[in-house]
Formats: C-alpha cells, structure tokens, sequence
C-alpha cells in the first residue's frame, strides 16, 4: 500500500513513484518481514494506481517476501520488474531482472525508454538509496490504524531532508488513510535563478571597478559553485 512514484510524460520521462503502506508507528513489516498488519478494505482501491505504471522496482529482501506471499514466480505478470540486489547475479529470471548497478545510472537509462511511470515497491532500504540520489517524484502512503511496537521502517535513516507537497488526503474504511505527496523543487530552482542574477549584475559591477577578464574568471567560479547546490 505505500509506493514511491517515477512520473510519466508523453512516455519519454516516466515518474519515479513509491507506494507504501505503513503502521501507524511508520513500520512497513514486523521485524521478522511480517505484514499481517496491514489490510485493504473494499473501497479502496490499486487499479487506478496500477494504470499508470508498467515498470516497478523493489529490493531483494522485498522480492522475497513477495514471493512467500505470492506462492509463486512473477513469469505471469505483464508489467516489467526488477530486483536490486548485492547477492544476486544480475540478469532476468524467474520473470524479474535482477540489477547491482548504481541506482542513479539505472534510472536514468530506464527512463528514457518509451512507457509509463515506475513504480519503486519497496523496501524501506532501497527507499532510503532513491531518496538519497533525490529519485522520488511522488510519494503514496496507505497509513492503517495500528501501533506495532517495532518492525521494519519505511524510510530507514541516512539520506538528507527532501521536501514533499501534500496532493491529495483520502479516508476509507476501517480508518485507512491515504497519501499522495510530489517532491517540491520550485524553491530550489527559484533560488538558483536568482543566485545566477545575482551573479550577472554583481560581475558586471566588478568588470566596472577592475578588468573584464578578471571579472570573467570569478563569474565562471561562482558559476560552477552554483551547480553543485
């Protein structure tokens, strides 16, 4: 019920997403990978989320738990999978890819490939990766009234402050909540724009009081200072 979400646009520039779904404690599974905690109920439902994807990704250990639930292979389904996984020789089997490369590199080879959104299906590890090289577009949270103590986070510790915008906030039965934020990045452009002014007008003052090749070299410093923000 939680996911993290790769857009789509004009099947060019498909939406990293992540749907997930969580205690009210912000435990994904139980310690042991149970998750007999969490439940849909009759209103609520994945189809028209499952519309518009074709593609999800998720970890091993959620590959796994997959399976057990499954009882059984992902070789029926129509939607392309794959696995990331350190223990694993990459290639596809079993009707998933299983991937070792750097997430970053992945999804940009993926995404420009014809198709609709990607859907990051967990776990919390892997979840934390996309979150920490900022590859998380939408977020998709199913939040169930239940406290469990102790279990497996959804977004483990170790990746920096992303901001999110809240889009949508819907109750079902049975006192389910779901969630649905997009990565916020009008700020951070908006403060670049007006740093790259900044610079302009502040060069330009400089060329005035010294020498316009002088001026020239801090402009191209400054420049490449603002690209790593």
């Amino acid at each position: 019920m939680n996911w993290l979400r790769v857009p789509a646009e004009a099947h060019v520039s498909p939406c990293r997403n992540s749907r997930l779904g969580i205690s009210l404690d912000g435990y994904i599974a139980r310690p042991d990978g149970a998750v007999d905690f969490l439940f849909m109920p009759k209103d609520y439902s994945m189809g028209p989320f499952f519309a518009t994807i074709d593609t999800m990704i998720m970890g091993r250990k959620t590959y796994d738990v997959s399976l057990k639930m499954g009882g059984g292979g992902f070789g029926d389904s129509k939607m392309k999978s794959y696995v990331f996984s350190h223990s694993q020789p990459p290639g596809e089997r079993g009707g998933v890819t299983f991937v070792n490369e750097p997430l970053k590199s992945f999804l940009e080879k993926l995404r420009k490939r014809p198709g609709k959104n990607i859907w990051l299906m967990g776990g919390g590890e892997l979840a934390r990766d996309f979150l920490k090289d900022d590859l998380v577009d939408e977020l998709y949270i199913g939040i169930v009234p239940v406290l469990i103590g102790e279990g497996i986070p959804l977004f483990p510790s170790g990746f920096p402050q992303r901001e999110f915008t809240l889009l949508e906030n819907k109750t079902f039965s049975k006192g389910l909540i779901a969630l649905k934020y997009a990565r916020t990045w009008k700020k951070t452009k908006r403060r670049v724009k007006a740093l790259l002014i900044v610079v302009q007008v502040g060069c330009f003052w400089f060329a005035m009081q010294t020498s316009l090749r002088l001026a020239l070299r801090v402009r191209t410093i400054i420049l490449l200072l603002i690209r790593t923000l």
